[in-house]
């Protein structure tokens, strides 16, 4: 008798530490946002920090995203790539995933790890902030048909994230193509912009004997704002300084050309007017 007590005692024992074994549990690697459903669209219902650690007790069909149970009892979603995995994913079963329609159309990215939010959609523009890993903002934009650069709103921001940094939810093929305009503040539509292809003298008139105001270095982003009369100067904004340079060395299509206003130089150059007296 003592003898079988002590088999089912050990048998017990040995179902205990099995069912440990098979028990998967994943690690935020950093602040990291739990998610009602799975993907950077669904709402986010709370947030772990480093080193906090979750049971994982299913996962969608291609394995991108967890099911975890928080300890209130609720149910929430991580992403995969967020966390660092304790036992074998692999063996959950795979879970019939919520209404992915919640997201609307709306484009979502998820930062992979630390992300570099820039400026512009370019390495050579300034990081004006920075998405921790797991955490999501929309897209309201992209930098050309190939995607290369997402533009995001996040934590009051607007700024630029490289596209091979992010997890996207959602078609950034519905977005629209947007660049930096030549103040490299505003975000206006391509065809606002014009590339230089050499080092252009910015004139206070369309003339090249009008004084010079600054060069727009070769490379450089401007705005189109108009064009003379015979369309061989072009009246554009770089940085805070407008002005005129000659046409033929910035990248402006002739169909492009001729949608630009006409601009008169005795127009567009201001007078100041005396102040009145008293």
């Amino acid at each position: 008798m003592a003898l079988r007590i002590g088999l089912l005692a050990t048998l017990l024992l040995a179902g205990v530490a099995a069912a440990q074994d098979d028990t998967v549990l994943a690690t935020a690697y950093g602040t990291l946002n739990v998610r009602s459903g799975p993907g950077a669209q669904f709402a986010v219902i709370d947030q772990l920090i480093a080193g906090e650690q979750l049971p994982v007790d299913g996962r969608t069909a291609d394995g991108a995203w967890l099911r975890v149970r928080l300890p209130d009892g609720q149910i929430g979603w991580l992403p995969v790539f967020a966390v660092i995995i304790d036992g074998a994913p692999e063996t959950l079963p795979p879970v019939t995933t919520p209404d992915q329609t919640e997201a609307n159309g709306v484009v979502v990215v998820a930062a992979y790890g630390v992300v570099n939010v820039r400026g512009g959609p370019g390495m050579d523009y300034p990081i004006i902030g920075q998405m921790d890993a797991g955490l999501s903002a929309a897209a309201v934009g992209r930098d050309s048909p190939h995607n290369d650069w997402l533009l995001v709103e996040y934590n009051g921001l607007m700024g630029w994230v490289a596209y091979f940094a992010v997890a996207v939810t959602g078609s950034p093929d519905t977005l629209p193509v947007l660049a930096v305009d030549g103040s490299g503040e505003a975000i206006v539509p391509p065809e606002d912009v014009a590339l230089a292809y050499f080092n252009i003298r910015l004139r206070a008139s369309p003339t090249r004997d009008a004084p010079e105001l600054l060069v727009v270095p070769y490379g450089s982003r401007v705005t189109l704002v108009g064009r003379s009369a015979a369309s061989d100067w072009l009246y554009v904004i770089y940085q805070d300084t407008v002005g005129w340079g000659w046409g033929a060395f910035f990248d402006v299509t002739p169909e492009r050309l001729q949608t630009l206003p006409v601009y008169d130089s005795a127009v567009v150059e201001t007078t100041p007017e005396p102040t009145p007296a008293g």
